[in-house]
């Protein structure tokens, strides 16, 4: 059986060589920019990563519409439009498709009800972050869907990031209270 001495000995030389080691300091960061900005509606995306240990850090992204006349804050953009943005679904699809080629060098072929690296499928707009973009007091002239990792594809595929332009078809959609 170890004596008290020896576990205070193994304690002392493990306080040591953890001394000795560079310690990963624990690191979290969120930067909030206005992504549009008119007299009816403000636009803000949130950028953050938070390190908590482990293997790697975790990026994130959180979009926030404001709406200046009800004073209140409209948290999913689906809700702008008359049909919750499903118009823009299959093009969606298939443009997070055309980057996850890209991302994977040409090692992933879309194929109808095949998914990512036999993971992931298109991921519901429930879980991207839809941020309305325009410059400053003008109309919002198109939107970013953006897929943080593991919600599109693996941590090593990072975000993808897709923006549309607003298109009449699209503004057509858009419900007339906004």
């Amino acid at each position: 059986a170890e004596t008290g001495l020896i576990r205070m000995a193994k304690s002392e030389n493990d306080a040591r060589d953890a001394a000795k080691r560079p310690a990963n300091a624990l690191q979290m960061y969120h930067d909030t920019k206005v992504a549009g900005d008119n007299a009816h509606l403000l636009s803000l995306l949130t950028d953050g990563f938070a390190y908590l240990g482990g293997a790697h850090g975790m990026s994130g992204h959180d979009g926030e519409v404001w709406d200046r006349k009800k004073n209140r804050t409209i948290k999913d953009a689906t809700t702008l439009f008359a049909d919750k943005l499903q118009a823009l679904r299959a093009p969606y699809c298939k443009a997070l498709d055309a980057q996850r080629v890209l991302v994977s060098e040409g090692a992933y072929t879309p194929q109808p009800g095949k998914k990512y690296n036999d993971i992931w499928d298109c991921p519901s707009f429930s879980t991207l972050e839809i941020v309305p973009v325009g410059a400053p007091g003008k109309p919002f002239d198109r939107l970013r869907i953006i897929a943080a990792p593991y919600i599109a594809g693996p941590y090593s595929d990072g975000t993808y990031d897709i923006s549309f332009p607003m298109t009449a078809d699209l503004i057509a959609l858009v419900k007339p209270q906004y």
